[in-house]
């Protein structure tokens, strides 16, 4: 076997379909061998687990950066946290009005001098400008997921300053994000009839928890999941949602969940 770099010997591994008492090699940045049994190949560095756990590193797929702090800070300080918890991948879903050619070279400058892990960037679609330049968003950056936040669209102009976003919009995304196998995240929510039942709510003076459950019903939900997951089915687009809040969300996901064979 040829020399490792580096080989972690009695320690507990942990796999997708076991546990078992063994060591590991990396060689060249990457797991070159696994064994059970008291011969590990030999190594520039040993590091004696001490019978702990070995677990692969966690992936964060949804966090927020530059949102509240400027973005170098918060890089650092977040893949930093990252790390400690053991997680080596965080994929940040970032946002900008202007179009992400002119950011997103900025946002890769910061994370190679800033970030302690991997950082994997999706792209929130803030605008029909956005949806336009998807395709080039691939194509330069390798960007493969996009997220939509149909629930914006009431409150959209008035409080975030944002283009308000519909179902045409979620189409022409899965449309342009389908070529490439891209995957279009969604926050589902049918507003049009949320900005009739808060305010219903509201106007009873309510301040219960169960009141922000009766002004934004679960049917709101359940309703969006089914037109995205339609338009996913005729674009032939991945989606995926996000962030699900409902019992009978969760029951119409797995309505249209494909389970392979």
């Amino acid at each position: 076997m040829a020399k490792a770099d580096l080989v972690i010997k009695n320690c507990h591994i942990v796999t997708p379909t076991t546990t078992f008492n063994g060591w590991l090699a990396v060689r060249d940045g990457k797991i070159s061998a696994l064994g059970d049994d008291d011969s590990p190949p030999a190594a520039q560095e040993v590091i004696d687990g001490g019978g702990h756990y070995l677990l692969p590193g966690r992936v964060e797929p949804h966090i927020h950066l530059g949102v509240h702090y400027p973005f170098d800070q918060d890089v650092e300080q977040t893949s930093a946290a990252a790390i400690a918890g053991g997680t080596t991948v965080m994929m940040p879903h970032n946002r900008a009005k202007a179009s992400y050619l002119e950011v997103y070279p900025h946002w890769e400058r910061s994370i190679a001098e800033h970030s302690y892990c991997d950082v994997v960037i999706h792209l929130q679609i803030q605008n029909r400008q956005h949806i336009d330049e998807i395709p080039l968003y691939h194509e330069r950056f390798g960007v493969l997921c996009y997220k939509l936040h149909l629930d914006y669209r009431v409150r959209a102009v008035a409080e975030l300053d944002i283009e308000p976003l519909d179902d045409g919009d979620a189409y022409l995304t899965m449309k342009q994000c389908a070529p490439f196998n891209g995957l279009v995240a969604l926050h589902c929510e049918d507003v049009e009839i949320v900005r009739y039942t808060l305010p219903a709510i509201q106007a009873t003076g309510r301040k219960d928890l169960q009141a922000w459950s009766d002004g934004r019903p679960a049917f709101c939900e359940v309703a969006d999941i089914h037109t995205m997951a339609y338009l996913s089915e005729l674009t032939g687009c991945r989606i995926v949602v996000l962030h699900l809040s409902t019992a009978d969300g969760v029951d119409a996901a797995t309505r249209w969940t494909k389970v392979p064979p």
